[in-house]
């Protein structure tokens, strides 16, 4: 019996900030467009359909991309949630911290 395992195409939303923490880590950079995400690393681009502002249940990828979120889906596998807990956790850092520095520069 052969076993088959589905591609995903779509990055689920609850995955986005540990996924995008992954991508970072591992030397991507990621750009934020008016109707996507472009993330670059060498000569790969990988793009992630999703209008800012607009919080979906998944978001549409390219092959670059899909084959980025096999990755990270076998390193979960690997390593647990906790691992990518760990990843969310950090991003969310970050994102609070761009924060609080806009929040400043407001009050400035």
């Amino acid at each position: 019996m052969v076993e088959q395992i589905k591609v995903i195409t779509r990055l689920p939303n609850e995955l986005c900030t540990a996924f995008m923490e992954w991508l970072v880590r591992g030397g991507h950079d990621i750009k934020v467009k008016k109707d996507r995400i472009v993330i670059k690393k060498a000569q790969k681009t990988g793009e992630i359909i999703a209008k800012r502002g607009s919080i979906q249940a998944s978001y549409a990828m390219n092959d670059y991309m899909i084959e980025r979120f096999k990755l990270f889906s076998l390193q979960w596998l690997k390593y647990g949630k906790s691992w990518v807990e760990e990843l969310d956790n950090s991003m969310m850092c970050k994102f609070a911290e761009v924060q609080r520095q806009i929040n400043l520069a407001k009050v400035a």
